[in-house]
Protein backbone atom coordinates (compact mmCIF):
# COMPACT_ATOMS: atom_id res chain seq x y z
CA UNK A 1 0.00 0.00 0.00
CA UNK A 2 1.29 3.43 -0.84
CA UNK A 3 1.87 6.30 1.95
CA UNK A 4 -0.96 8.21 1.44
CA UNK A 5 -3.15 5.10 1.34
CA UNK A 6 -1.95 4.44 4.92
CA UNK A 7 -2.45 8.20 5.92
CA UNK A 8 -5.85 7.75 4.98
CA UNK A 9 -6.70 4.86 6.70
CA UNK A 10 -5.18 6.01 9.82
CA UNK A 11 -6.22 9.59 9.68
CA UNK A 12 -2.78 10.88 9.72
CA UNK A 13 -0.32 12.94 7.50
CA UNK A 14 2.13 11.55 5.69
CA UNK A 15 4.64 12.95 7.87
CA UNK A 16 3.59 10.57 10.32
CA UNK A 17 3.86 7.35 8.74
CA UNK A 18 6.97 7.91 7.24
CA UNK A 19 7.88 8.39 11.17
CA UNK A 20 6.25 5.56 11.90
CA UNK A 21 7.92 3.51 9.57
CA UNK A 22 11.40 4.38 10.84
CA UNK A 23 9.98 3.49 14.37
CA UNK A 24 8.51 0.07 13.76
CA UNK A 25 10.00 -3.16 13.48
CA UNK A 26 6.79 -4.79 12.53
CA UNK A 27 5.77 -2.50 9.48
CA UNK A 28 8.08 -3.97 6.59
CA UNK A 29 8.24 -1.90 3.24
CA UNK A 30 9.21 -3.04 -0.53
CA UNK A 31 9.97 -1.05 -3.86
CA UNK A 32 7.82 -1.42 -6.06
CA UNK A 33 7.79 1.13 -9.65
CA UNK A 34 10.91 3.05 -7.89
CA UNK A 35 8.71 3.43 -4.90
CA UNK A 36 8.25 2.67 -1.60
CA UNK A 37 5.17 1.02 -0.78
CA UNK A 38 4.08 -1.12 3.39
CA UNK A 39 3.20 -4.38 2.93
CA UNK A 40 -0.84 -4.97 3.85
CA UNK A 41 -0.21 -8.00 5.81
CA UNK A 42 2.79 -5.84 7.82
CA UNK A 43 0.17 -3.11 7.83
CA UNK A 44 -2.43 -5.17 9.14
CA UNK A 45 -0.31 -7.32 11.91
CA UNK A 46 0.99 -3.52 12.84
CA UNK A 47 -2.33 -2.26 13.28
CA UNK A 48 -3.67 -5.41 15.37
CA UNK A 49 -0.87 -5.13 18.21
Amino acid sequence: MAMPEMARLLGVPRSTVYGLLNQSEILKTIEFDDRRRVTKKSFYEWYGS
